[in-house]
């Protein structure tokens, strides 16, 4: 494996090239990608009540209490000025591949109106107290912004993924903005 890096030494270009070279019988992880939009989105909501789905790279996810915007916007958003809400984004359908990593991008985030977010892996969907795998928490003692990655200590094949985010009642809506979360395999 080789990679090959052009960048601009002399900073009048503002793009960087990257290219990576393998040989034909390396492994490429394979990356799930999740996209909030409206080909992915199967329900246009306005509220940060509802329940919904959204079908990214053939894998089904339940997304509770993130509003969309009616499928307006290309991220989401939790937390909710009318009461304390658990807003989660989980797996309906098992990851084939053993996950390594489980990448998150937040947009923006009110630290004070968020008790937690937290990554939780389970043998199951219904993410049961027996059949937790493993569970990460972020530190959310600073506020959070941009991609969050987190190594998965034990890959399991066949695991279901759930990215939970714990919210105070807030003085607005959507405390938390989610663009994009991503699993790769490990390799």
């Amino acid at each position: 494996r080789c990679t090959l890096v052009l960048d601009d030494l002399d900073k009048t270009y503002v793009n960087k090239v990257e290219a990576t070279f393998v040989s034909n019988d390396t492994k490429l992880a394979k990356v799930y990608n999740v996209a909030f939009n409206g080909t992915n989105n199967q329900e246009p909501v306005g509220s940060y009540t509802k329940t919904w789905t959204n079908i990214s790279d053939g894998i089904t996810y339940e997304v509770a209490n993130f509003n969309n915007n009616k499928n307006g916007w290309a991220y989401v958003k939790c937390g909710s000025s009318k009461a304390a809400f658990v807003a989660s984004i989980a797996t309906k359908t098992s990851l084939p591949e053993a996950i390594g990593k489980a990448s998150l991008t937040i947009d923006s985030m009110t630290k004070s109106a968020v008790n937690s977010i937290k990554l939780i892996v389970s043998s199951d969907a219904a993410f049961g107290e027996t059949s937790i795998i493993e569970t990460h928490a972020l530190d959310i003692s600073k506020n959070i912004k941009g991609k969050v990655d987190v190594t998965i200590e034990n890959p399991t094949a066949n695991a279901f993924y759930k990215w939970e985010f714990d919210c105070k009642k807030a003085s607005s809506n959507g405390v938390i903005q989610v663009s994009a979360l991503s699993f790769t395999e490990a390799i």
